[in-house]
């Protein structure tokens, strides 16, 4: 389903070839959160991911999908939630970090792919 959604339009804040940080504004659009859950809509944590992988090789950052280490959720995101991606790259590892503010939601350390 993630694959035929297309990623909501983000801002890019600051890039060096270490350290990216991308802005998404608020609100998300509502597509993002349909069915999850009717009372309370809160983003999938599997669409923080999707959107991860999806920007890190938009710019450049090649990612193994399938290994996540360190994998957190710390909060739920609400649709009117502001979101920063910051993306550090450190050998062959990429570490994430979504947060708002001193808010953080979700964070995780991805591998490179070798080149």
């Amino acid at each position: 389903m993630l694959k035929n959604l297309p990623s909501p339009p983000f801002k890019l804040a600051s890039k060096s070839a270490e350290e990216l940080v991308l802005l998404l504004s608020s609100p998300i659009p509502k597509i993002y959160f349909e069915g999850h859950f009717p009372d309370l809509a809160i983003l999938p944590g599997v669409t923080l991911l999707h959107w991860t992988y999806t920007l890190a090789e938009e710019h450049n950052f090649k990612c193994d999908e399938s290994t996540i280490k360190n994998l957190k959720f710390m909060h739920i995101v609400e649709q009117h939630s502001a979101l920063s991606l910051t993306l550090k790259k450190s050998g062959t590892t990429l570490k994430f970090i979504w947060q708002g503010g001193d808010q953080r939601y979700c964070s995780g350390i991805l591998r490179l792919k070798e080149m």
